[in-house]
């Protein structure tokens, strides 16, 4: 089995490719990042999409209702694919490297200020 960090990046790196064929790659940060905190605020959320007690068809259609009226066109697909491949537990750490890859996309650097 792939490592945490391989996983992380192959998943995040097909994403950000589905971004750029968009042309939306800042449009998805902001996305994941909403759902990042739609996951931080209610943790029970997280947990449904991620039982093996609810058919895979329930789970795709919350996805859908939730959502499904995004306009980018890939987001319910790859919230769809992390709950088929049963790894939306990975959800953080996918995240987080897919802003690391969109940020090297968009030129974007991040650093530390430090002040005396």
């Amino acid at each position: 089995m792939a490592s945490k960090e391989t996983l992380y990046h192959r998943v995040a790196a097909a994403l950000l490719d589905l971004a750029k064929e968009e042309q939306k790659v800042s449009e998805y940060q902001e996305a994941l990042s909403s759902i990042r905190k739609d996951f931080q605020k209610e943790p029970r959320f997280k947990e449904i999409l991620g039982s093996y007690q609810i058919p895979l068809e329930d789970l795709y259609a919350l996805i859908d209702r939730i959502y499904g009226k995004s306009p980018l066109k890939h987001l319910t697909a790859f919230l769809k694919y992390l709950v088929s491949k049963r790894i939306l537990s990975h959800y953080d750490g996918i995240y987080e490297e897919f802003i690391t890859l969109s940020d090297d996309e968009l030129g974007i650097l991040e650093g530390i200020v430090y002040s005396v």
